[in-house]
């Protein structure tokens, strides 16, 4: 007889599978109360127990009903909007004052002007001396004749001899180098005094009354002015001093040719003459010929050309007559 330990390898391991088997068996019959207990084989290799069946699982619970939910609340119907409140009607704007008429204003006062002495015509025209103004009554003064006195020209720089004239060089005061082409060659300081009522314009003409010729003219010298300046420019035909005013000259030099040439013949006697007139401005069909313009002012009506004075001088020249 065999020992256990001398059994073979291969009935250990059916002994050895038969414990599983046998131990499952128990295992499941415990785990479901509801199956049979497997048969347990006979003898030592019997068949495995057979498996009981396994057990009814329970049907899964009922779901409950959801609840139902309730019905939204109902919203409250919106409030009226007033209607708007009326604008009341703008007032109305009173109509603008009416303006008073503006006052009149009354007549200015008559001043009463005192009447002016008679004019003295000119020396050489014969001037009849104006009447003295007639004094009006009640305050009123009348109207005056023209200004008194004698419409004269002067210069600083030598004195008018009685006598002087073109035949008679030797009665003339001779004129001063600075003024002539042996000087300088500049216009000459002028004055005048008591120039005609209504006096416009001047204007200044320098001739030679031995030889015939115009040397220059000056003219729309202002009514207010009172003689010419020295060493008027001469480059221009319209010099700043006396404003306003307009020249012209027989020099040919296209420097100077527009402005004043001095005396420079020998002993020729030279006159300045200043014309008042009745026109502002004056202006001469030529602008730039001396003599035609002097012509013009000698043919002018006693209308236009109120009144001359004259100033006259010879070269600084040793004369037979």
């Amino acid at each position: 007889m065999n020992t256990p330990t001398s059994r073979s390898p291969r009935f250990a391991r059916i002994l050895l599978l038969a414990s599983f088997a046998v131990c499952a068996a128990c295992s499941s019959g415990s785990q479901d109360p509801t199956g049979g207990g497997g048969s347990t084989g006979s003898g030592g290799t019997g068949a495995a127990g057979t498996t009981g069946v396994a057990g009814t699982t329970g049907g899964a619970g009922t779901t409950g009903v959801a609840g139902t939910t309730g019905s939204a609340g109902t919203t409250g119907a919106a409030g009226t909007t007033g209607a708007a409140g009326t604008v009341g009607v703008a007032g109305t704007t009173g109509a603008a004052g009416t303006t008073g008429a503006a006052g009149t204003t009354g007549a200015a006062g008559t001043s009463a002007t005192a009447g002016r002495g008679g004019t003295t015509g000119s020396a050489g025209r014969g001037g009849t001396t104006g009447a003295a103004g007639t004094t009006g009554g009640a305050g009123t003064t009348g109207a005056g004749g023209a200004s008194s006195g004698t419409f004269t020209l002067t210069s600083p720089l030598w004195v008018n001899m009685a006598g002087c004239a073109a035949n008679m060089s030797a009665s003339c005061a001779t004129l001063p180098t600075e003024i002539t082409r042996s000087g300088a060659g500049s216009s000459p300081e002028l004055h005048w005094t008591n120039p005609p009522a209504n006096t416009k314009s001047f204007a200044v003409v320098l001739q030679d009354l031995s030889g015939g010729s115009t040397h220059w003219v000056i003219w729309n010298v202002a009514a207010t002015a009172t003689g010419l300046p020295a060493a008027i420019d001469r480059t221009t035909a319209t010099p700043a001093n006396p404003a306003g005013s307009q020249q012209t000259g027989k020099d040919t030099a296209p420097a100077t040719k527009n402005g004043y040439i001095g005396p420079g013949a020998p002993c020729n006697v030279y006159e300045f003459m200043v014309y008042a007139l009745n026109v502002a401005p004056f202006t001469p069909t030529s602008t730039t010929d001396p003599a035609m313009i002097r012509t013009q002012l000698n043919g002018l009506n006693a209308s236009m050309l109120l009144g001359t004075a004259a100033l006259r001088g010879r070269t600084n020249m040793t004369c037979s007559n």
